[in-house]
Formats: structure tokens, C-alpha cells, sequence
């Protein structure tokens, strides 16, 4: 994941963003398919890695 910070003044362009970050994450179980139970199959998995990098400009 990479993503850029957003300035205060430039907040007001991403008001649909806004509504999204507040939902519940849980929906994205459903939006991306994950199967809850199969991902915390630990013999299904060696490394599953999230990580991400904030770019400052």
C-alpha cells in the first residue's frame, strides 16, 4: 500500500473518502472476499504480511 498525506486545505475534495473511512472495516471482509475462517488457517498460510509506506513530499 502507498498513499500520500493530504494537506488540511485540500481535505474538502475528498469528502466521499471521509465517508468511507468511516464505516466499519468489517466490511471489507465482503468487499475484497475474504473468508475469515480459511485466512486464520495457519496451515494454509507461512507469511501473510501487511505493510505499507507513507510518502512525504
Amino acid at each position: 500500500m502507498l498513499f500520500k498525506g493530504i494537506c488540511k486545505e485540500h481535505l474538502a475534495n475528498w469528502a466521499n473518502a471521509q465517508m468511507q473511512a468511516e464505516k466499519d472495516v468489517a466490511r471489507w471482509v465482503d468487499v475484497v472476499g475474504v473468508d475469515p475462517a480459511r485466512a486464520g488457517d495457519v496451515a494454509l498460510f507461512r507469511v501473510l504480511e501487511w505493510g505499507w509506506m507513507e510518502v512525504l513530499v
